[in-house]
Parts: C-alpha cells; sequence; structure tokens
C-alpha cells in the first residue's frame, strides 16, 4: 500500500514539473518562479530552451521510475 501512494504522489508532483517545465518552453511569462526569479515575466530564448531540455529529463526520469 505505501508503495502504491508513493507511486501515485510522485506522479502527480513530476507532472506538476511538467507543466511547469512546459509552460515556461511555451513562453509563459513565470520568470519570476524560475531560475532564481533572475528574469522577471517572460524567459529569454535561450532560456525558453533550456525549459524544453530540462522537461526531456523530467518525462525521460519519469519512464525510468516506472
Amino acid at each position: 500500500m505505501i508503495v502504491l501512494t508513493s507511486a501515485i504522489v510522485f506522479t502527480f508532483l513530476i507532472l506538476i514539473v511538467i507543466l511547469f517545465q512546459v509552460a515556461l518552453a511555451v513562453g509563459v511569462p513565470w520568470g519570476e518562479y524560475a531560475m532564481g526569479g533572475k528574469f522577471p515575466g517572460k524567459n529569454p530564448f535561450p532560456c525558453g530552451l533550456l525549459a524544453y531540455f530540462r522537461l526531456q529529463f523530467s518525462i525521460h526520469g519519469y519512464h525510468c521510475s516506472e
């Protein structure tokens, strides 16, 4: 039971991270919540590209944990 509960909690939390990274990659102005708030508003293009790569790592890590 504890393993199932842990898996559900992990899935929910990683989906939040994945959705946040998707939002940053497509240009949602949440820069103050990412990278220590260095770029308030919309992140510059290189940071959006980095968000895309972090998204890929998050998805890959999720699939490796199954």
